[in-house]
């Protein structure tokens, strides 16, 4: 069971008296159901682009999609601009990263639903910024077939197996349980 959150009382001029919980500091959200710990999607505004020198297609390009940021920076902008800022949502992360420096990235694609994400451990950053060597066999084999290509690969017909459905098709069926009667009958009789 989650603990109860604290209360604070607030009193308007000695008449009532108001009372609200505390707000916790939020956890920030991270990528884990996609399989990615170590991403937290940010959105970051123009103005913060702009103070990190990371604004989309001057400083962040196609080929080089990332920033490295500093700490110090970002805890200026925390004691700037406050709750403001827009790394205020994984303030705690930031503050606790081991390392000097932390990895923007650009989302252009908005795979993780924001426009930026934050690298939040070293090892995810080193991951990024030296990803593993793929086999040259593999390699070569990719370069010969694009990943955008798909081939269709039409049915393959089978051949008909029964599970007795033919037997509750001749259930069903109407059949004549009576001889018609038709007008050549009628006549021959008088």
């Amino acid at each position: 069971m989650a603990p109860k959150p604290q209360k604070r009382k607030i009193s308007k001029r000695g008449k009532n008296k108001i009372t609200l919980p505390v707000s916790e500091e939020a956890e920030p959200i991270n990528m884990e159901s996609m399989g990615h710990p170590e991403i937290y999607p940010l959105v970051l505004t123009t103005k913060t682009q702009e103070i990190f020198n990371c604004r989309v297609d001057e400083d962040i390009t196609d080929e080089q999609p990332y920033k490295l940021i500093r700490k110090e920076d970002i805890f200026a902008d925390f004691v700037n601009r406050a709750a403001v800022s827009d790394f205020y949502p994984v303030k705690k992360i930031i503050q606790e990263y081991p390392g000097d420096e932390l990895l923007l990235v650009y989302d252009k694609d908005f795979r993780y639903g924001l426009n930026f994400y934050l690298i939040g451990t070293e090892e995810g950053k080193e991951n990024y910024l030296n990803p593993l060597e793929v086999p040259e066999e593999q390699e070569e084999y990719k370069e010969h077939i694009p990943e955008d290509l798909y081939v269709y690969k039409p049915p393959v017909s089978k051949p008909w197996v029964s599970l007795g459905s033919e037997k509750e098709i001749d259930e069903e069926t109407v059949k004549e349980s009576t001889k018609q009667v038709s007008s050549l009958n009628v006549i021959s009789r008088q």
